[in-house]
């Protein structure tokens, strides 16, 4: 996912989704929405567990993959991950998820208060930047203020 077109995508999301006719399977009915959601948390899974993997291979000094080719995974992790964040994010503001999907990711993302995860960080920091004038507001005050006092108490930010 290419961060830097998001917006856009979402944009095409969006109008997808209002003009695209639901489906029905097994007298069940499926939405654009409802599948670009599941996309969405697959997604956001498959990053965290691209990330432990590749932290494992490197722990375990994985003689199949150089050093550079770890790295490089890992960076295409971050990348698709800090894509996928801000395409949530821009999701949001169109109102294609909900607040409390967005509190969900909120918290996945700070994670271990104690040992808090560089990349989980960055992409917390891309999530808020891109909703955080739309989910601040009085009724989450209580949320907002409890997420960033966890932030400042993290020893490394």
């Amino acid at each position: 996912m290419e961060p830097t077109f998001c917006e856009m995508y979402a944009n095409f999301c969006f109008h997808l989704a209002a003009d695209l006719p639901d489906l029905s399977v097994e007298n069940e009915r499926i939405t654009f929405k409802r599948l670009l959601l599941n996309k969405c948390q697959e997604e956001f899974e498959r990053g965290e567990r691209e990330e432990e993997e590749a932290n494992k291979a490197e722990e375990e000094g994985e003689a199949k993959q150089t050093a550079e080719e770890r790295e490089e995974k890992r960076l295409q992790a971050r990348r698709r991950m800090l894509g996928n964040i801000r395409l949530i994010g821009e999701l949001y503001k169109k109102r294609m998820l909900t607040e409390r999907i967005m509190h969900e990711c909120i918290n996945k993302l700070l994670g271990q208060y104690q040992n808090p995860d560089e990349e989980n960080i960055e992409a917390l920091c891309k999530l808020m930047s891109t909703i955080g004038e739309m989910i601040d507001h009085p009724k989450a005050k209580e949320h907002i203020d409890a997420y960033f006092d966890i932030m400042a108490s993290y020893p490394t930010i």
